[in-house]
């Protein structure tokens, strides 16, 4: 009998290994397809995001100035589990040709 639970048991935290692997190869892969559709060029586009486990929680970290990017990954991002803390970029499009000048 003892076997047995410790084979369950075994088999139960190998199950939630895989799974959380699983989940984590998700993220990044979403991050990598909202990358290639809004900012496939880094020359004119900031889209550099990272997902880190904590504590069972996911982390996603990094800087853009793709705000709506960012929106849609997090639009397909399952969960609630997912810690923002990206810092998110001006927009140089949005900046006038003074502010451009300074920089």
């Amino acid at each position: 009998m003892k076997k047995i639970i410790a084979h369950f048991l075994f088999i139960l935290t190998f199950s939630l290994i895989i799974n959380a692997q699983q989940s984590m190869k998700n993220i990044e892969a979403q991050i990598l397809d909202v990358k290639e559709s809004f900012a496939p060029d880094k020359r004119t586009a900031i889209f550099d995001i990272h997902v880190l486990e904590d504590s069972g929680n996911y982390v996603l970290s990094g800087e853009t100035n793709l705000l709506t990017a960012l929106n849609v990954l997090f639009e397909h991002l399952p969960g609630s589990k997912i810690k923002d803390e990206v810092n998110r970029l001006p927009d140089e499009i949005s900046k006038t040709p003074k502010e451009k000048s300074q920089i």
